[in-house]
């Protein structure tokens, strides 16, 4: 899991820094170096906590919230930084970005939705699952901005990406995505199709660039927030 790891980045300023003239280095041998001295090592961190603990083991500034490990960042964050090292976890979202390809383009897929047809009332804006994708089909900007998985399943021939697209709508249901917490949520039935409506915690911002083309070359942007998509 992306979240239980602590990211430390080297940069030697090289090329290939295993190839270096190690002779200059404190211990040319490191891994030699800190089994011989890992009494001292392990009493010197010792030593560090110990005196964290007779100041009151001092809490950290500016951590993140981390959940269920809340307790495990108050102390190593709270040790290092009465070490002199501040900033315990402060890279984390790097580790995330790295790993997590899938949430930001769900992300801006669904932000995409929003820009084209996140306005207007709900009631008057649902559309069954061919017209859904016949959306998709007519906007370049949205078929961009498929996911990997939505889009593998566009590219193929027939109609499986209405399915596919169904089941990826009950997939993601109910999962927030970025600041505005914009998401799919199911909103009943209609002829046995389930209704899916795009809605979100705060109004996401539109950046006016989605539009739907017509024949005679017009472009406007749309505005089903429910989406009726067959299960």
């Amino acid at each position: 899991m992306s979240r239980r790891c602590v990211l430390i980045r080297l940069d030697a300023k090289v090329s290939k820094p295993w190839q270096r003239d190690s002779s200059g280095f404190a211990h040319p041998d490191l891994i030699t170096w800190a089994k011989a001295n890992r009494p001292k090592a392990i009493e010197s961190l010792l030593y560090i906590a110990s005196h964290w603990l007779k100041e009151g083991c001092l809490k950290p500034t500016n951590l993140p919230s981390f959940g269920n490990f809340e307790r495990w960042v108050e102390v190593i964050g709270g040790v290092l930084e009465y070490a002199g090292i501040p900033g315990f976890l402060q890279n984390m979202h790097v580790v995330e970005q790295m790993v997590d390809v899938d949430t930001p383009q769900i992300e801006g897929f669904l932000l995409a939705m929003h820009e084209v047809c996140g306005h207007g009332s709900i009631d008057q804006r649902t559309r069954t699952s061919t017209s859904w994708r016949d959306i998709i089909d007519r906007s370049s900007e949205l078929v961009g901005m498929l996911p990997d998985e939505l889009a593998d399943a566009h590219d193929r021939i027939g109609t499986g990406f209405t399915r596919s697209l169904g089941r990826w709508f009950a997939a993601n249901k109910d999962r927030r995505f970025g600041e505005c917490g914009i998401r799919i949520e199911e909103a009943g039935k209609q002829q046995n199709a389930i209704l899916w409506k795009l809605a979100w915690d705060q109004e996401p911002p539109r950046q006016g660039r989605m539009t739907l083309p017509h024949a005679d070359g017009t472009r406007e942007p749309l505005a089903p927030r429910t989406l009726n998509q067959a299960a």
